[in-house]
C-alpha cells in the first residue's frame, strides 16, 4: 500500500501537467538579439500604490522580467520580420486598499443537493471555466502542483446542475502551497495557515467580491486596479500570522478572488500579472 507522500505525489502529477501547460499557452514570447546571445523578454511595467500615495514607481528597463523557451527564441541572423518586432508590455497600475482584517463572508445556503453533483477533474474544470483558471506565476518555494488529498477537500472540484435550473452552483477553489507548507501538512494532517499558501476562487454563477463587506473593513472608498486594462480590487491586511493579499477580479465572465496569504507584494503582484499576459 502507498502511504502518504506516495499517494499525493502519484496526484500531484497530473496537476503538475496543467500549470506547465498554462505556462506555455500563456506566455508571449518575442525574439531579441544581441553580440552574444538571443533572449526573450517580457516588459511589464508596474506602478503600485498603497492607500493613495506612491509606494513603488513604475518598474525601470533594468528589472524587466525575462521569459524564454529554447524553441521559441529567435535572433535577427533569421531574416523574420517577426524577429524585429517588439517586446510585448503587460502595463499594471495596483491601488493597493488597506483593510482592518480578512475579507471572510459567511456562505450562504442556497440548497444544494447531493444528487446534483457532477464531480470535475482539473481538465474538465478548465473546460468547464473557458478561461485560464490556474496560476503560470507562482513564488518562489512553492509547488508547482496544486494541493490534493484524499479526503474529498483539496483538489477535488465540482458544480451543481439540475435540468429544470441549469447549473446554478459553482464555486471551487484551488489551493497551492508553499514547501514549509505542505511539510506542515504532511506532519499535522491539515493546512496550518500560518505558512505561505494561496487560494484560488471562481465562480461562473456567483459574484465573489462583496463589496459592501470589504467596504466596512476601510474607512477610504475603494479603488480600482487596472492589469492592460482589465479592472481589480486588490486589497492588504495584516493579523498575527503576517501580511496578506486578496484581489477580486472577472475574466471572461468568470468571477475570481485571489488570495496570497505571507507572501509579498511583488509576488502577489507577478501571480495576477500572469492571468492577463496572453
Amino acid at each position: 500500500m502507498k502511504n502518504y507522500k506516495e499517494t499525493t505525489d502519484s496526484i500531484f502529477d497530473k496537476s503538475e501537467q496543467i500549470i506547465e501547460v498554462g505556462r506555455k499557452r500563456k506566455k508571449t514570447i518575442a525574439g531579441i538579439s544581441g553580440p552574444l546571445c538571443a533572449c526573450a523578454i517580457l516588459v511589464v511595467s508596474i506602478g503600485i500604490w498603497r492607500g493613495g500615495q506612491a509606494d513603488i514607481p513604475v518598474v525601470p528597463s533594468d528589472n524587466t522580467s525575462q521569459v524564454a523557451e529554447n524553441n521559441q527564441v529567435h535572433n535577427n541572423s533569421s531574416g523574420n520580420e517577426s524577429d524585429n518586432m517588439p517586446a510585448p508590455t503587460v502595463e499594471a497600475n495596483i491601488f493597493v486598499n488597506e483593510l482592518s482584517g480578512a475579507t471572510n463572508v459567511a456562505a450562504m445556503d442556497i440548497g444544494l443537493m447531493v444528487e446534483d453533483e457532477i464531480s470535475k477533474t482539473p481538465e474538465e474544470l478548465q473546460e468547464y471555466y473557458g478561461t485560464e483558471i490556474y496560476p503560470t506565476e507562482l513564488p518562489d518555494g512553492f509547488r508547482k502542483e496544486m494541493l490534493m488529498d484524499d479526503g474529498g477537500v483539496y483538489g477535488h472540484f465540482s458544480i451543481f446542475q439540475r435540468e429544470n435550473r441549469g447549473v446554478y452552483y459553482d464555486q471551487n477553489t484551488i489551493v497551492y502551497v508553499s514547501e514549509a507548507a505542505m511539510s506542515e501538512y504532511e506532519r499535522l494532517g491539515y493546512l496550518n495557515w500560518t505558512e505561505p499558501t494561496i487560494l484560488i476562487t471562481v465562480s461562473k454563477t456567483r459574484e465573489i467580491f462583496w463589496d459592501t463587506v470589504i467596504s466596512e473593513l476601510t474607512e477610504a472608498p475603494l479603488q480600482t486596479s487596472t492589469i492592460s486594462g482589465n479592472e481589480l480590487i486588490v486589497c492588504r491586511y495584516e493579523n498575527q500570522s503576517g501580511e496578506h493579499y486578496v484581489a477580486y477580479f472577472t475574466k471572461d465572465d468568470v468571477n475570481f478572488e485571489i488570495d496570497g496569504n505571507l507572501i509579498s507584494e511583488e509576488e502577489f503582484t507577478a501571480l495576477l500579472v500572469g492571468y492577463f499576459t496572453e
